[in-house]
């Protein structure tokens, strides 16, 4: 930011959005549309609640700010290079936990993608990533998050759907029925709502092109979705090849949003949201400020824009500009 009167008034107009949203909240119910309606928003719908990353049974991470894991009763098994497996004391049956040592981020992500993700994810009310927070163990401090199998063929089968779908998705007319019911693979609401914390987040990993690599969400057929590890995300602006890996983001691209989704945005402190960022996940004031005006894009369109994000789009194992995605250009797929 560039003189004190400029960091002023941006101060200033953030907590104004922030009253505006807390009045809205006040007024309106969860699902219900902001005053000022979005011309892109669809009509509501009969309201459901979807807690795909919200609890499970057992010992849980929600409502927790750290965990250690050094702790009696946790058991810690080396996985790969990148994270450990860690049952938690009291697990259900199956029940355990990905710990990710601290290591060096990729250029232009610094900080911690993965809890910053989960945080705007909360402060929306979305619910479709994995509860993920800051940890101590036996390799040092970290993020622990519930851990998802990636491995199975199901899963793999379920990521190539998504990837196909979203390719496809992207060369149709949007469709008054996009909101309802079944979507690319998943329930179409949890869908869009991982788009939506895609796109905002800008997420650099949930790309299924690789035999290796299932795009990094799960869930069955029909229901919700879960998004997790999510470890590039908020990039600092301008970042040269920065690209959003996410089908969900080029399925949903310049689609109507719920009035559900929009709803939930309207009421989000982003005074509260920008502090966590940078004050807690280790996130610049560029980067955050990039993530907020995303934010604000969607809030004002009623949809995930076009002309907001300048770089890439992925899906399929495809690397595409914005135009090329608009106009959808033959063998994109």
């Amino acid at each position: 930011m560039d003189g004190g009167s400029q960091q002023t008034d941006n101060a200033a107009d953030r907590s104004g959005a922030a009253a505006a949203a807390a009045a809205t909240a006040t007024a309106d119910p969860i699902g219900a549309m902001p005053a000022d309606r979005p011309a892109g928003a669809t009509e509501p719908t009969e309201a459901t609640e979807h807690t795909g990353a919200k609890g499970s049974a057992g010992w849980d991470l929600g409502g927790r700010s750290s965990v250690d894991l050094n702790a009696p009763g946790w058991r810690i098994e080396k996985s790969d290079a990148w994270h450990q497996a860690a049952t938690p004391p009291d697990a259900a049956p199956g029940q355990r936990h990905a710990y990710y040592p601290d290591r060096p981020a990729a250029p232009g992500y610094e900080g911690r993608s993965d809890t910053a993700m989960y945080r705007f994810d909360q402060a929306a009310d979305l619910n479709v990533v994995t509860p993920t927070v800051t940890c101590v163990g036996p390799d040092g401090p970290g993020t622990v998050q519930r851990h998802y199998p990636q491995d199975d063929a199901e899963t793999r089968a379920a990521a190539r759907t998504v990837e196909q779908a979203a390719s496809d998705r992207a060369r149709t007319p949007q469709s008054p029925d996009d909101r309802t019911g079944q979507g690319m693979y998943f329930d179409a609401l949890a869908e869009e709502r991982a788009a939506v914390v895609d796109f905002v987040c800008a997420t650099g990993t949930r790309n299924a092109h690789t035999a290796d690599d299932p795009g990094h969400f799960a869930g069955e057929k029909g229901g919700d979705v879960v998004l997790h590890t999510n470890d590039a995300a908020l990039p600092e602006p301008g970042l040269p090849d920065a690209t959003i890996a996410s089908p969900f983001v080029v399925g949903y691209l310049d689609r109507p949003l719920s009035y559900d989704t929009l709803g939930r945005l309207s009421r989000v402190d982003t005074d509260a949201l920008r502090a966590g960022w940078i004050d807690q996940d280790g996130k610049s004031e560029e980067a955050a400020d990039a993530a907020l005006a995303r934010l604000a894009a969607i809030q004002s369109s009623g949809t995930i824009p076009y002309g907001v994000w300048t770089g890439g789009y992925a899906s399929n194992g495809t690397v595409k500009t914005e135009a090329e995605v608009r106009h959808g250009v033959q063998g994109y797929q």
